[in-house]
């Protein structure tokens, strides 16, 4: 009897969450963050110049971009590319997927988790683990990603009357690089490991990611150009 053929290809859908989505998501995150902490810094004479209206603008649509990005990552609906599809469809699809490099995943399971893994763990074992050290990641800062949502949702979303943004709790940038760090993680322990493609190197810094800062930078230099950077009364 001949094998049946998966008409739903795991694999490439794992591709398209971790690359369309995480990956995107987490850029969109640094570039706005980058962007917000520059002006940050030119805000007095910003201000000074007049022109705090304008940036304080492109300020808080910085922090719009930063709280969908993040809250999209931790979406429970299958339809999302989130973090949670990605365990779901690594519990589901295990027999389906192999990891491309075992070693590598293995040796980030022992060094950075302290998992007892040994290089005779079945693939599919293997790949559970995996799904369980994402879902203990998405666990931990889940107290994190609710008040997230619950700002997205009575602040961009819904705007309630009764509500007042003081009774909301504060969103730090701690918080921010908390729920960052988790979607880099999954990145590492499956852009290279699943895919080849090395998106986190061995100290956990995301490639990708530096080239986003370049917002900031790019920032930094029209303030400079347009004298943004400079106080009005010495120039």
């Amino acid at each position: 009897m001949p094998n049946l053929s998966l008409s739903f290809d795991p694999l490439d859908r794992l591709r398209e969450i971790l690359h369309e989505g995480v990956r995107n998501e987490l850029v969109t995150v640094i570039q706005a963050k980058s962007l917000w902490i520059e002006l940050g810094k030119h805000a007095s004479a910003i201000n000074a110049q007049n022109y705090g209206g304008m940036f304080g603008r492109i300020q808080d649509f910085s922090v719009l971009a930063i709280t969908l990005a993040l809250t999209k990552l931790f979406d429970k609906d299958r339809k999302t590319r989130s973090l949670y599809e990605v365990v779901r469809l690594l519990r589901a699809h295990a027999r389906h997927l192999e990891f491309r490099d075992r070693a590598y995943v293995i040796a980030i399971l022992q060094k950075k988790y302290g998992e007892e893994v040994s290089k005779d763990t079945s693939k599919e074992d293997l790949l559970l683990k995996v799904a369980t050290v994402i879902e203990e990641q998405i666990q931990s800062a889940i107290e994190t990603v609710e008040k997230l949502k619950y700002r997205r949702d009575k602040i961009f979303a819904h705007s309630e009357v009764a509500i007042r943004l003081e009774d909301l709790g504060s969103v730090t940038w701690s918080d921010i690089e908390e729920l960052l760090d988790v979607g880099i993680r999954v990145l590492e322990l499956l852009g290279y490991p699943l895919f080849g493609l090395m998106e986190v190197t061995s100290d956990g810094t995301f490639l990708v990611g530096r080239d986003a800062l370049m917002v900031g930078a790019a920032t930094k230099r029209l303030m400079k150009q347009a004298r943004i950077n400079q106080n009005p009364s010495s120039s």
